[in-house]
């Protein structure tokens, strides 16, 4: 029962107010702690006619407050370490034993173990808003433990149309199945607030952090860090940067020439993405569009081409060793590149350079193969119609010591002499071999 009216264990200092619990706390169980307000508590167990179950255990403790010791100053309080001593009978209530006592750090011996003060840090005010494109974010007091009963935010404020990437260098957080205990969160507030926060916490190695994806949907992040009162890790350390997503939901181009990258490129895709550019040229002329970095998978993103002229979409290296993919030509003066990306996008995105030129300008393109490779090569915008009035010239380069094989299927076209025998002087030349019979 939400309520708990069947069995249950209950706590109150008095009055109306009570803390009740019930059900199955085995994996959470450092949540159970009840700290009174005052020298007394009540407790009472109850259980009703059926159902039983393990019950309970708990262990009582009478804990004194930390008083700063008024005779040192907070330069010197910042240098003491709480040691591990044993005691006579500190006061008539408490009994001799091993007590926690403040001692400078740079003491030697005459202690069983000692730690940094983890309460010095309780009146710290540590929430804070960055405006900034970039920057480095570490626990209090890192590289050293962090401090126990934390709770702060960390707002970071980009500027328009980017989003935040993070990056960690350190992840060192105590351990809990469902991170109840101490964690570092990514609230977001962009258009996605319906999915829960990004939470995080235990132990994470070099490769596990490289295959973290922290990203914001927008130019605002929030991250959210809590540590509870015992147990703490080596703490967390990263890097932040605001990456442009400018072109994402669309933009238009008009430039001669020029790059097109996906957001956060050469790194790895961003999630949720829906962007679109446009790029248009002069009149009577038209786009040229080549591919040079393409590394996306397609079963969370994908990547279209427009070419214009009511032609349909091109989704780039879709097909298996095609030579001659990556390479498209608009049939006027438009020409479209898309990128939606969903939850968990794979690949470090694209690099693609374009430019614009006359219908009758020479075209030319050189590509290099992998030795003992095979492929196909097929027309330029494949499988849409080729481009017309195109001069188009694709230079096969192999390595060393490699020949180059061409078996032309259903092809209808015709080669002029100086054609075919300008295409495998280039190849056989290349590789120091005589051009054979065509």
């Amino acid at each position: 029962m939400c309520r708990c009216s069947y069995d249950y264990l209950e706590i109150w200092e008095g009055g109306n107010c009570s803390w009740r619990k019930c059900g199955d706390w085995s994996e959470r169980l450092k949540l159970l702690r009840y700290v009174s307000s005052r020298g007394h508590i009540h407790l009472a167990f109850v259980s009703d006619y059926s159902h039983h179950y393990g019950g309970f255990k708990a262990r009582l403790s009478i804990e004194h407050e930390w008083i700063r010791d008024p005779r040192v100053d907070e330069e010197a309080e910042e240098s003491l370490c709480l040691s591990l001593q044993w005691t006579s009978s500190p006061s008539a209530l408490l009994p001799s034993g091993l007590y926690w006592q403040p001692q400078s750090c740079d003491m030697v011996g005459g202690y069983v173990c000692k730690k940094h003060n983890q309460e010095s840090a309780m009146d710290l005010n540590l929430n804070v808003t960055l405006n900034e494109t970039e920057g480095r974010l570490t626990s209090p007091f890192y590289p050293l433990a962090y401090s126990h009963n934390l709770d702060y935010w960390v707002t970071i404020v980009g500027p328009e149309q980017t989003r935040i990437v993070f990056k960690f260098s350190r992840l060192d957080l105590e351990a809990q199945a469902h991170c109840l205990y101490d964690f570092l969160e990514l609230h977001d507030t962009g258009p996605h607030l319906s999915r829960q926060p990004h939470r995080l916490c235990g132990h994470y190695d070099h490769h596990d952090m490289e295959k973290l994806r922290l990203v914001s949907s927008n130019n605002v992040a929030m991250l959210h860090f809590r540590s509870d009162y015992s147990v703490s890790g080596g703490g967390y350390a990263l890097t932040w940067r605001a990456v442009d997503t400018s072109w994402c939901p669309m933009q238009t181009l008009t430039a001669k020439e020029g790059v097109i990258t996906s957001p956060n490129y050469p790194h790895y895709l961003l999630p949720h993405l829906d962007c679109s550019t446009t790029i248009l040229a002069p009149e009577g002329k038209r786009v040229w569009l080549e591919l040079k970095e393409f590394d996306v998978e397609t079963e969370d993103a994908v990547v279209e081409v427009v070419v214009g002229g009511g032609a349909g979409r091109l989704q780039p290296h879709s097909r298996r060793g095609l030579l001659s993919d990556g390479v498209y030509v608009s049939s006027g003066e438009r020409m479209q590149i898309i990128l939606k990306t969903g939850d968990k996008p794979l690949g470090r995105g694209f690099r693609a350079v374009y430019r614009t030129g006359r219908e009758d300008e020479e075209e030319e393109r050189t590509v290099e193969l992998k030795g003992n490779s095979s492929g196909h090569y097929l027309h330029i915008n494949y499988p849409l119609n080729p481009p017309q009035r195109l001069t188009y010239t694709d230079r096969l380069l192999a390595p060393v010591g490699h020949s180059i094989h061409l078996q032309f299927h259903n092809s209808a076209f015709t080669l002029c002499q100086y054609c075919h025998t300008a295409l495998f002087k280039q190849i056989h030349l290349q590789n120091n071999r005589p051009p054979p019979f065509f």
